[in-house]
């Protein structure tokens, strides 16, 4: 196996999980930037 098809692989997988959830990556790209801000802003507490 090469590193593509690993690559691949992810892809796949998370579009699956994408799509157990019923989000788009957008919204999954904002949620973890909000949690990101979010544990940021509680280390600086």
């Amino acid at each position: 196996k090469n590193a593509q098809d690993e690559w691949k692989k992810a892809l796949d997988n998370q579009q699956k999980i994408l799509d157990e959830w019923g989000i788009t990556l957008a919204e999954l790209k904002k949620l973890m930037l909000e949690t990101g801000i979010q544990s940021r802003s509680k280390r600086g507490n």
